[in-house]
């Protein structure tokens, strides 16, 4: 497990970020946006993030996220399967930057890495 000293928030910031989350944003319909969150707990928004994927991944967590709704905790199978098609979104717009970045180079430098 990682340290959450380590990455960015202390346990108690992470122990007030799930009971917020628990407490006031069960479902989509409830989610929070990351500005609302970060003036609610008094963190920054790369806090709101390391916190969410360290509860997910490392605490069993359903801290759900989206981009236009926010964060909530995931209620629904059809809530999961959301948070599941946007981070899926996210890494096909990454694979899209690195091939980017390579035939940029490529372009540039007239070799392939």
């Amino acid at each position: 497990m990682h340290d959450p000293r380590k990455i960015g928030f202390t346990v108690q910031q992470y122990e007030e970020f799930i009971e917020y989350i628990k407490e006031n944003h069960r479902g989509i319909q409830k989610a929070v946006k990351s500005k609302d969150m970060e003036k609610a707990l008094d963190i920054k928004g790369i806090q709101v993030r390391v916190m969410k994927h360290h509860g997910v991944t490392e605490r069993c967590e359903l801290i759900g996220a989206t981009t236009e709704s926010g964060y909530f905790y995931i209620e629904t199978q059809e809530e999961l399967h959301r948070c599941i098609n946007d981070a899926q979104s996210r890494i096909s717009s990454l694979k899209e930057l690195i091939e980017g970045y390579k035939e940029a180079w490529k372009f540039r430098n007239g070799n392939a890495i």
